[in-house]
């Protein structure tokens, strides 16, 4: 199917299940951005599975799908998704969709531990996951990997 007509059928879709025109407005800011320029790039003008996963492949590194990178491969899974089933389906779940890695991940996850023996449930805990994922990201991209001691808060 044509990529722009799949995109008006998605948005048409998108309107029905009442997504924000926020979120609509974001979902053709990636289109325009993402999976429109990938296809140009390879002169094609039809959307299929094959595409869409050829899209969603380059937007990992070494198979690590980054924070910058999740909206634009749930964008790709929309329209895989219209394409197919002729449906927005609402979740597009990852194995492990916060990657906490290193020195600072390991510490970041002592605290979410601590979250939890406090009794936390997972919905108030999930959104810093999430949020403290993405930092440790950014510092791990920055070559920021250990902590310096002098940042250590002395118990008293």
């Amino acid at each position: 199917m044509d990529i722009k007509e799949l995109i008006e059928k998605a948005v048409q879709l998108l309107e029905n299940a009442r997504y924000s025109s926020c979120r609509i407005y974001t979902y053709r800011w990636l289109w325009s951005k993402g999976i429109i320029p990938f296809m140009e790039s390879r002169g094609l003008s039809d959307y299929n599975e094959d595409v869409g996963m050829d899209f969603m492949i380059t937007c990992h590194n070494e198979g690590v799908l980054s924070f910058q990178h999740r909206d634009l491969v749930k964008s790709a899974d929309v329209l895989t998704n219209v394409l197919l089933r002729d449906k927005v389906v609402n979740r597009l779940s990852y194995q492990n969709p916060y990657p906490l890695e290193g020195e600072i991940g390991n510490a970041v996850i002592l605290f979410l531990n601590h979250m939890e023996n406090l009794r936390r449930k997972e919905k108030s805990i999930r959104p810093y996951r999430k949020m403290l994922s993405n930092f440790v990201e950014y510092l791990n991209i920055n070559e920021i990997l250990h902590f310096n001691n002098s940042w250590r808060l002395q118990a008293a």
